[in-house]
């Protein structure tokens, strides 16, 4: 190599080494634990509130707030890609004051997790554009308005959101193809075989069976099968009774609704029995009366043509 090129490669290779480097961002996680910690700087990520750690944060962090109830005053306005994480549902709750809305989604791929959200009006909003985030067991109690609302305007969009047409939906079903789905596990006051089909590990193999919540636990099994050959009713209720408290424990349900009456508009010309049915509205045990029949006619007779 000639003494020019020696020197020309020679300066290139120092001018290469001098250049500067930009070291890649690390992430940082940010904690909550509320006990009064102040800093919240990189160095030393503790922080006295979640708005404060929502504030020092970067794309990609996490922050992690401990166990018990932490206050929120004014809207978390989420435009950076975070995870947000609790201590669980029953441990970490955040507690927002007045009619606020707590989280703002403003930003893609946040993910809020293992935390209850105890009132205010809304828990998570997306008044704006978002993509694929996600909420993984996060409860939501107390909210005056609603869980979580999608508020946004005609020109944007909440994407991966998918709907279906009914074989679709049905062919996902028969092959457990969900994340999450609503159903109804029809039961009577003497359960017994369907219970295979509803909670069992063959039925959770099966394709287009009934054990939807893919339940695979060998007590369970066993419970199903004790339920299945009660001797007689109180042994029946006994196991029943064992059934239920092992499928609660194991959390497969979210209770979607509940109501103690039954919606039904009648004219009132029928007679019931003095005793009705345990949880049903047992209408063919009715029987027209022949008094109130006569009064209904009158009053419809009563009535301004």
């Amino acid at each position: 190599m000639k003494a020019g090129h020696s020197r020309f490669a020679a300066a290139l290779l120092a001018a290469l080494i001098s250049l500067p480097v930009t070291a890649a961002y690390a992430a940082t996680t940010w904690l909550v634990p509320g006990d009064g910690s102040n800093t919240c700087t990189v160095p030393s990520p503790n922080c006295d509130t979640i708005a404060q750690a929502v504030t020092a944060s970067s794309n990609g962090d996490t922050i992690s707030i401990g166990a018990g109830s932490f206050p929120v005053s004014a809207t978390l306005d989420l435009t950076k890609t975070l995870t947000i994480s609790g201590a669980g549902i029953a441990s970490t709750t955040v507690a927002p004051s007045g009619g606020i809305v707590v989280f703002d989604i403003r930003a893609d791929g946040i993910v809020i997790q293992d935390l209850t959200i105890q009132g205010g009006s809304i828990g998570a909003r997306f008044p704006v554009a978002s993509d694929n985030t996600e909420f993984a067991r996060v409860a939501f109690a107390s909210n005056t308005s609603r869980g979580i609302e999608i508020s946004t305007g005609p020109a944007t969009l909440v994407s991966n959101v998918r709907v279906v047409d009914a074989a679709q939906y049905e062919k996902r079903q028969d092959d457990f193809d969900f994340d999450v789905i609503v159903t109804v596990w029809p039961q009577s006051l003497s359960p017994g075989n369907e219970q295979r089909e509803f909670w069992s590990s063959p039925a959770a193999a099966e394709r287009g069976s009934r054990n939807l919540a893919g339940v695979k636990d060998p007590v369970v099994d066993k419970l199903i099968d004790l339920v299945v050959q009660a001797p007689d009713r109180p042994g029946l209720v006994a196991r029943t009774h064992a059934l239920d408290r092992v499928l609660l424990w194991g959390h497969y349900v979210v209770p979607h609704w509940h109501i103690r009456a039954f919606r039904v508009i009648y004219w009132d010309k029928f007679a019931r029995p003095a005793i009705s049915p345990k949880f049903a509205l047992g209408f063919d045990t009715w029987w027209v009366d022949a008094a109130r029949e006569a009064t209904l006619a009158r009053r419809k007779g009563e009535i301004p043509k």
